[in-house]
């Protein structure tokens, strides 16, 4: 390694493949997104989107749908420590009122309370 263009090589090496990772992350979330979209598009209701820290190195997104009362009618989660990370399901909270989550202790629960906050802000 006396060499710097080797080093240099590899730093951009390491970033395009960086940068290749963050657009199928992207894209990943996005199609998600649009396919609860169009899954929840003939009834009314609301969708709220959160991404919060869960520790200092790990974030959770979440993805809420309710009706137009507040009931969850779905809820995922992207966690996990790469962009390889797949959605998972939150069927815990389906059937539950937005407003009646008061879990603390859930690992997840400032996100939950972001997407509420979003919600609500669409209900009004």
């Amino acid at each position: 390694m006396n060499n710097p263009l080797i080093v240099v090589l590899f730093f951009i090496v390491l970033w395009l493949v960086n940068s290749l990772s963050s657009i199928f992350y992207l894209k990943k979330v996005n199609r998600r997104i649009a396919d609860n979209k169009r899954k929840y598009g003939k009834t009314q209701g609301y969708m709220g989107v959160s991404v919060e820290k869960v520790n200092r190195i790990r974030k959770v997104m979440l993805i809420v749908i309710t009706n137009i009362d507040g009931k969850i009618l779905e809820c995922e989660y992207l966690y996990g420590f790469t962009n390889l990370a797949a959605f998972k399901n939150r069927s815990d909270l389906v059937g539950k009122n937005i407003d009646d989550i008061q879990d603390e202790k859930d690992i997840f629960f400032n996100a939950i309370k972001t997407c509420s906050m979003k919600i609500r802000e669409q209900m009004n």
